[in-house]
């Protein structure tokens, strides 16, 4: 039994002393390390208004420089993993990638295709037809989910509204009256 004993003590300051020399031992420096991705950004398909973010993360030694592109272009002021579009438009669909670079090389994400979809308004509730003489004050209405470069117009024939001639007159969304 107490040779048992004197092999657990044995073990146990082993293990103690084990202990003790990983502790003091110093830590080895970061190898410079040229740049690698480890997380790479998605594409995307969305509509013409909506918002979106690309993430991507470089990793090396000494710490990369990020710089996001555009076709291959470089996008001025954004530098972080993550990119953010708001209000986006069809003129920003195309191939965005993330730049990395340190003294030790340069790398790229894969590039991402981000395609943006336009947006068409609609009639929700259409004018009716309105009548009346010259001089009288008409009012036509109308009920349309527009986009933001969209516009809301009435037009007629030159039977049904002498004045308008075929010419298009632009309402706003807040007063979409017109008088003829």
């Amino acid at each position: 039994m107490r040779r048992r004993c004197v092999s657990c003590l044995t073990t146990a300051l082993n293990c103690v002393l084990a202990v003790l020399i990983l502790a003091a031992t110093p830590a080895l420096p970061a190898q410079d390390a040229a740049p690698l991705f480890t997380l790479q950004p998605t594409g995307a398909v969305v509509m013409a208004g909506q918002s979106i973010r690309l993430v991507a993360e470089a990793s090396g030694n000494p710490a990369p420089q990020l710089s996001w592109q555009f076709n291959g272009g470089e996008i001025a002021d954004q530098n972080g993993s993550t990119l953010s579009l708001n209000l986006l438009a069809t003129n920003q669909s195309g191939a965005y990638r993330l730049q990395a670079s340190n003294a030790l090389g340069v790398a790229y994400s894969d590039a991402v295709l981000l395609s943006i979809l336009p947006v068409y308004p609609s009639i929700l509730v259409q004018p009716t037809n309105v009548s009346g003489f010259e001089g009288d004050t008409l009012l036509l209405t109308v009920q349309a989910m527009p986009t933001p470069a969209s516009r809301l117009t009435f037009s007629g024939s030159r039977k049904a509204c002498r004045l308008m001639m075929n010419t298009p007159y632009c309402l706003a969304p807040d007063n979409p009256t017109f008088n003829c």
